[in-house]
């Protein structure tokens, strides 16, 4: 999809398949500006993905969507994302305007959300503090769902799809939406389930003892007794490139009107998640040989990976129509959840444990919680102005199940005021400020102001400065786990073992400045080309990151700098005839690095995730009245993996390929199918967890 251009078919084109046809009708989006406001008339860059364009590419998670259909960095395995090079904890993500509950890091959170019941998906460039407070430092995405509408309907969609080379990281999914009521009372109910085998390959580990990784057929290590007799010299196992997952999620809503001018809403989700991935550990795993009120390290030695994770959501909401002018909305809205982490040695015996159990030293079991309180006041005294109030407070728990740690509390609490303004007949102007509090003793104001000015009807000016601020995570400031390859992994605000003192975090602090061009050219019915160009610089101060202290052998977390991404990007989306059309988008990071690092210690240049260039093309055609067909070519530069080294990940090319067929004689009734990679490209790094050719096929009936 071209960055910043979507619509749907208008009445007059239902001869031809609403898979392929785009038109002119206007797009409605609400995250920019928390109001219902036509997609070009707002100054930032924002992208839009309708339902349409995620059913023709088939994806059934928001990864998969985001990857294939958006000019975000996406991985391979859809756990790392970026936009414009901001790291993935930089973007808010939300359903219908509610933020999603789960780890800090964020590194699921793309691939357990569901597309099933998604109506499009508004993606925010750039910082969105003042409208949504901490965390919307690089963007937001918001995710709209299908709402109910008097009468009935429905829809079912299964799919399946597998590595055309030998069968293998076998995809299943299954979805359904029921959906309808009254005019005055309307019900929806939604779920979905995809269970994932992971992509594996055979990977061998040398086995090393001690700070020297002795091999355990030498003699051991000084000190050490010959109670490891049974442990290999080497391990060769399946190890998962992309983890094996298991997702369920189901829930519904139900939504009255008492009169015209109010109503309530109840909305309810429930999410669970299963997780494996089997791996060689470079780090450390302990022996079950003790030394010093400690024990003995082996390093490269098979592990497994288990997470069971559940997220429970409840939402309650209000709007009343208070005058013809002034609307008020109060929504509340709790989020619980669970994670239970289980890491233990595959060949543990070997190592001297008795069980299984007994060698897993990373094991997490937490649960988060949030309840939110928001309220926003839309008032319209005349049709040149929106003045919008709002207010919003969060209260967040961590608890901690394991070896007595203690949980936290927190509190944070914003208020905010926008003003849209349409000061002429060209030019419209939107400005507001906010400002936040936190039980953490920080508080923090930000600003934001644009203008779209029409230089001709075909041209709009637009140029927007927004601010955005992320107060230190919980994760930041009271983290007592391990990491992945055995180190511990220490918050600012914790003493434990090596690390003696605490310090304090300050918020991180982000400055954008965009300026572009948008339009159009042509008409609807003969052929269109839509366009936007956009150039913007953006600053990030206070970055917190999690620094390694190698010879002690934990890291914790700091403030060490100041970030700076710029660049270009351009999208052009053409409807060349009513049988074909192309998009195209590409994104221009000419600036994408470190620009001052405060910690002496550390030598930081480049921000990782975030590639020079990227960008892909597209090509629509419709052969026939029932078939409509997509080729999607990416191209992804060569990017730095992670802040405290200097590897690099190959650039690549992907070329994926979907067909969608309805036949006339069944109505509702859509076959597809797609081949991704289809040329097999794969590398050990960027590609890392990508199976390769991967083929899908499908059915959806809708009603």
């Amino acid at each position: 999809m071209a960055a910043g251009y979507s619509a749907g078919s208008s009445a007059d084109d239902n001869a031809n398949d609403p898979l392929f046809h785009h038109g002119l009708d206007p797009v409605t989006v609400t995250a920019p500006t928390r109001s219902e406001r036509a997609r070009d008339e707002s100054p930032g860059s924002i992208e839009v993905i309708t339902s349409e364009q995620i059913k023709r590419s088939g994806a059934t998670m928001l990864d998969q969507v985001l990857r294939n259909q958006s000019s975000m960095f996406v991985s391979p395995d859809g756990t790392s994302h970026s936009i414009r090079g901001a790291k993935r904890e930089d973007t808010v993500i939300l359903i219908d305007g509610r933020r999603v509950l789960g780890e800090p890091s964020r590194r699921y959170a793309l691939n357990r959300i569901p597309t099933g019941r998604i109506d499009r998906i508004e993606i925010v460039k750039g910082p969105g503090s003042v409208l949504y407070g901490s965390d919307a430092l690089g963007g937001v995405i918001n995710i709209v769902t299908r709402r109910p509408e008097p009468g009935l309907q429905g829809s079912i969609d299964l799919q399946a799809g597998a590595r055309t080379e030998d069968g293998e990281a076998q995809q299943y999914n299954a979805s359904f939406n029921l959906l309808g009521g009254s005019e005055d009372t309307l019900v929806s109910l939604f779920g979905q389930a995809q269970s994932r085998d992971g992509y594996k390959e055979e990977e061998t580990g040398n086995v090393g003892l001690g700070g020297d990784r002795t091999p355990p057929s030498d003699a051991p290590p000084p000190g050490w007794a010959s109670e490891l007799d049974d442990l290999e010299d080497t391990y060769t196992i399946d190890e998962y490139r992309r983890d094996e997952a298991d997702v369920y999620t189901i829930g519904g809503s139900l939504e009255h009107w008492f009169n015209d001018r109010f109503s309530v809403a109840l909305e309810g989700s429930y999410m669970k998640e299963e997780r494996r991935r089997d791996y060689i550990n470079t780090g450390r795993n302990n022996t079950a040989l003790e030394h010093n009120d400690s024990y003995r390290p082996a390093f490269n030695i098979p592990v497994s990976w288990h997470d069971d994770n559940q997220r429970y959501e409840i939402a309650a909401s209000a709007d009343w129509q208070a005058t013809d002018n002034l609307a008020l909305n109060h929504r509340i809205y709790y989020s619980r959840y669970e994670k239970d982490r289980f890491v233990p040695v595959i060949p543990y015996q070997d190592l001297g444990w008795a069980t299984q159990s007994e060698s897993d030293f990373r094991e997490r079991d937490i649960t988060l919680t949030d309840l939110r309180n928001e309220f926003l006041s839309t008032w319209t005294p005349d049709p040149n102005h929106t003045l919008q109030l709002g207010f919003e407070h969060l209260d967040h728990e961590q608890e901690d199940h394991i070896d007595g740690q203690q949980g936290s509390t927190r509190w944070q609490a914003g208020v905010f005021a926008q003003h849209e303004w349409q000061a002429t007949d060209r030019l419209d102007v939107i400005y507001g400020a906010r400002y936040d509090d936190a039980s953490i003793d920080q508080d923090n104001t930000s600003v934001e102001g644009g203008i779209i000015y029409a230089l001709a009807p075909q041209m709009q000016l637009r140029a927007n400065y927004a601010q955005g601020f992320k107060y230190p995570e919980t994760r930041d400031l009271y983290a007592d786990t391990h990491t992945p390859a055995g180190d511990l992994n220490l918050g600012a605000r914790v003493i434990r073992d090596e690390k003696k003192d605490t310090h304090e975090l300050d918020p991180e602090e982000s400055e954008n400045l965009e300026i572009g061009l948008r339009g159009s050219l042509g008409t609807p019915r003969e052929r269109e080309l839509r366009y936007d160009l956009s150039a913007f610089y953006t600053e990030i101060d206070n970055r917190i990151e999690r620094v390694r202290y190698r010879d002690e052998g934990y890291r914790t977390f700091y403030n060490i700098g100041k970030s700076r991404t710029r660049g270009l990007e351009a999208a052009i989306e053409a409807d060349w005839s009513p049988t074909w059309g192309t998009d195209l988008s590409i994104t221009w990071l000419e600036d994408a690095s470190w620009r001052e690092v405060t910690r002496q210690d550390l030598d930081y240049e480049f921000i990782p995730n975030a590639p020079e260039f990227s960008g892909m093309a597209s090509i629509r055609w419709q052969p026939r009245e029932a078939w409509s067909l997509q080729a999607r070519a990416r191209f992804t530069d060569e990017y730095y993996t992670a802040t405290d080294d200097d590897e690099v990940d190959e650039s690549y090319t992907t070329v994926d390929l979907n067909a969608n067929y309805r036949p006339t004689n069944w109505e509702g009734t859509r076959f597809y199918a797609a081949v991704d990679n289809i040329f097999d490209e794969g590398n050990d790094s960027s590609l890392y967890a990508d199976p390769g050719r991967f083929a899908r096929v499908g059915m959806e009936y809708e009603f």
